[in-house]
This record gives C-alpha cells, structure tokens and sequence, in this order.
C-alpha cells in the first residue's frame, strides 16, 4: 500500500463514497458465494465462544475473503467486539470506510506512522473486552512475512493468537504485493483455524523475532495444509488464474 504524504491531507469524502460502491458489491457478490466449510479445532474454538481474550491473526491476501467471516460469524454470531489494525494509507483510508459499513472498528496506525499511538489503543480497546485483527505482512509486506506488532500485543496481554487461513476454490488472484484473490462467481469457501498460539510474557527485540518466525511457519504450514485440503476436494480448482 502506498502511505499518504505526512501532513499532505486527501479528500476524505472520496474515500466514503467508494466505501460504500466496495461495500455493496462484496455484500451482493458474495450473496453467491457458499461458505462451505469452517475447519475450528476444538481448543481454538473455546476461544471464539468466549467472544473475548483472543487475537486474530491474517495475512493480508485474506481480508476481503474473511471479511465476512469477522463481521458475521465472530462478530454477530459469537459476539466478539471486533476491531482492524488498519494503516494510516490512502488505502487504509478506503479499509476504514469499507469496515465503518459493517460496524468493524478500526484503530488507525501502522509499523511507519502513527505505530506508538496505535498500539496503545490496541491494548486499550483489549482491555475493554475488544478482540484485534492483525493483517500480519501488512500493509507492504514482504508477502507472507510476520510483523512483530501481533507477537508484542500477546506477549503484553497474554492471551492467544487465532491464526486462520481461506481459500476459494475458483478465485481470480490479482497482481498486487499480496497477491490478493477474488472469488468467481458461486465459488466456495474455506476456513482454517490453527491451535491456539500462545506467546511468552516479558520478550525482548530478540524474542520477538524469533516468535515471530514461529507464528510465520505455524501460518504457513497452515496454508498448505488448506491448499492439500483444497486439491483433494476440487481437483480442478483455479485459484491461481491472474488478473
């Protein structure tokens, strides 16, 4: 994503009115697409119906995928008061508005501008019983690679991280950093969740490094797992069709 000149403001009134056009039509897109299949192990799914005491952990290729996913299963369902880390980018301004359509908070920051200020609303709304969203490699990435942000929150906190993971089984994938994809028209969806992901307290520069190469290699064991899963049960699937 590219970052909005510091102290250069943009017209924010743009940013709604196309927050609106995204959201109506994922919201009618996706009256198309099945959710097909919602893979929960049982120690992570005592979590979710708690509602509170955890965080979620994506990588960012998966947000529009679990989009709904957040605002309807955790959010309506299990009653989670859900909240996105969402970056302080001209792109982050149009996740923010998109989100506000859903009733998802939003807390404005990221690793660049506005890191400090975020972290401590993060920790804030937590404390409030509010469950955070961390997109994981974003907002620039690198693709796939864990951000210490998600592992200095559980440390502080001490509760666990919920990594999940989703596939279309048709989806056209477009040409961005995160190579994020789009499901074609009545495509499926799948869910995975890992175990819970437990962090230790008190962790130093070192040790959040090395947790998060942990996280990193739990998340993308979990992506082959979802990808094998996925080719056993369409093997003629084309997820990878580019745009």
């Amino acid at each position: 994503m590219a970052s909005a000149s510091p102290g250069k403001p943009y017209n924010k009134t743009k940013y709604i009115i196309l927050s609106f056009v995204v959201h109506f039509i994922v919201r009618f897109w996706y009256l198309f697409v099945r959710n097909r299949e919602l893979l929960i192990p049982p120690a992570s799914q005592k979590f979710i119906d708690s509602g509170k005491g955890f965080i979620i952990a994506v990588f960012h290729e998966t947000t529009l995928s679990l989009y709904r996913h957040a605002t309807g299963y955790l959010q309506k369902k299990k009653k989670a008061s859900m909240f996105a880390l969402v970056s302080q980018s001209k792109d982050g301004e149009i996740i923010h508005q998109t989100f506000a359509r859903s009733n998802l908070r939003s807390v404005r920051g990221s690793s660049t501008r506005g890191g400090t200020g975020a972290f401590r609303a993060i920790l804030k709304e937590m404390k409030s019983g509010g469950v955070p969203i961390f997109t994981v490699d974003g907002p620039k990435g690198p693709r796939h690679e864990v951000k210490p942000g998600v592992i200095a929150t559980a440390s502080l906190t001490g509760v666990p991280i919920l990594f999940l993971d989703s596939q279309y089984d048709r989806a056209w994938r477009f040409n961005s950093w995160d190579r994020h994809f789009f499901p074609k028209f009545g495509a499926n969806l799948y869910i995975s969740y890992g175990e819970p992901f437990f962090v230790p307290k008190a962790l130093d520069e070192a040790g959040m490094e090395e947790w998060s190469k942990k996280l990193e290699e739990k998340m993308k064991e979990k992506r082959k797992e979802l990808e094998e899963y996925m080719r056993e049960k369409h093997p003629n699937n084309s997820i990878d069709s580019a745009l």
